[in-house]
């Protein structure tokens, strides 16, 4: 029995010397707790963006904008309508597209009278909207409508910003292709016309064709530019008296079909087209049938300057109650951005002078050539008493 109880308590004293030298103990010390990492806050929105999103989500509840456009052919609704909607599938573009800018111009201005019109945008056809509606005070500005810093960052546009009207608010021009002076059939030597007052000459009466000045497209350009060339601002003209002359004395053809002129070279039946579609000319193109073009003419001063259109790069707002502000705003924003730009090249075969999109796809004939004349900034003299288009209708008689 003494040896039993010795030895217990020799066994204890040993337990005791084990945890007295560390021995493990049953009950786990516990690990200090890693501090929590806060949450990063989101930095706050800019407020162009805050602002782009609600127009955004307001523009998808609308779910339409009321595009008009004159001419254009399936380029134009192919980028107008399809291109868009593309980007913005939540947003339908309802398009009208009438024969000519000057009928679909003349469709607003009735409706606008009658307190009737509703649609949001146009699209093309300047010299109606700064020569026609701007001064019957049917345009709003469109600056207010602009949101996206690349559309507002005038560096990322060659030149900066450039608008049709002289008040630098209504209509910026995207883009900006040459207009060739002229097409001429096969059987006239290109290097037999040099200077402008060589259509004078008696081989080519009766022989040239010419988009009419009278109602608009490339001939109202083209008028444009010599009425007031070789300055934009119309000092000092140089070419009002070959342009009487040409529209007295050479029984010059005006016709509206751009096509059919763009044939009738081809064909031989005329043998020279002043200012030949840019729109008509890319399908040509395609097909190898574009006729030789002659880029540029010498003025009677001996100056020479590429002449600049844009019709397609230009979007102006009615000044009414547009029934889709907020769609709009989002249509006008892609218009001018570097993705709508492109598809403005790539579809409509236009120059874009945003510095950003490519232009490899265009042929050289489009791409201007310094020093550049933009004809649209002449618009707004085609419709003043003694302008450009009663001096037309006085000598085409």
């Amino acid at each position: 029995m003494r040896k039993l109880v010795a030895m217990a308590m020799l066994l204890l004293g040993a337990v005791f010397v084990l945890a007295a030298c560390g021995g493990d103990d049953p009950t786990p010390t516990p690990k200090p707790r890693a501090a929590a990492t806060p949450t990063p806050q989101a930095a706050p929105l800019p407020a162009w963006e805050v602002e782009w999103n609600e127009t955004l989500a307001a523009a998808k509840s609308e779910g339409q904008v009321d595009v008009w456009v004159g001419g254009g052919g399936n380029a134009a609704r192919e980028f107008l309508e399809g291109a868009f909607e593309k980007a913005y599938p939540s947003i339908n573009v309802e398009l009208f597209q009438a024969a000519k800018s000057s009928a679909r111009d003349t469709r607003y201005v009735q409706e606008w009278e009658a307190g009737v019109a509703s649609l949001d945008l146009f699209n093309g056809g300047s010299s109606g909207g700064d020569g026609r509606l701007k001064p019957m005070g049917a345009l709003q500005p469109i600056k207010p409508f602009f949101l996206l810093p690349e559309v507002l960052d005038e560096d990322l546009w060659t030149g900066g910003h450039l608008y049709v009207d002289i008040e630098g608010q209504y209509m910026m021009m995207a883009g900006g292709n040459s207009i060739p002076a002229l097409a001429v059939s096969a059987d006239v030597d290109p290097a037999s016309i040099t200077k402008w007052e060589d259509l004078l000459k008696p081989e080519f009466k009766g022989k040239i064709v010419m988009n009419d000045p009278r109602t608009s497209g490339n001939g109202a350009a083209r008028a444009g530019f010599w009425f007031c060339a070789p300055d934009p601002r119309c000092f000092e003209p140089t070419m009002r008296d070959f342009m009487k002359r040409l529209f007295t004395e050479t029984d010059i053809v005006l016709s509206d079909d751009d096509r059919v002129n763009l044939d009738q070279i081809n064909s031989g039946k005329m043998k020279v087209l002043i200012s030949p579609s840019t729109d008509e000319l890319p399908a040509l193109h395609e097909i190898g049938k574009v006729p030789t073009l002659i880029r540029g003419l010498n003025g009677p001063d001996g100056s020479r300057v590429d002449q600049i259109s844009d019709s397609p790069g230009i979007l102006y707002v009615p000044n009414i109650d547009i029934p889709h502000p907020n769609a709009t705003k989002v249509y006008i924003n892609w218009f001018y951005s570097k993705a709508g730009q492109q598809e403005l090249v790539n579809i409509r075969s236009t120059v874009s002078r945003r510095t950003d999109v490519d232009l490899s796809a265009l042929p050289d004939y489009l791409i201007p050539e310094p020093p550049v004349y933009s004809v649209n900034q002449t618009i707004r003299m085609l419709n003043p008493e003694g302008g450009i288009r009663e001096s037309v209708a006085a000598w085409a008689k």
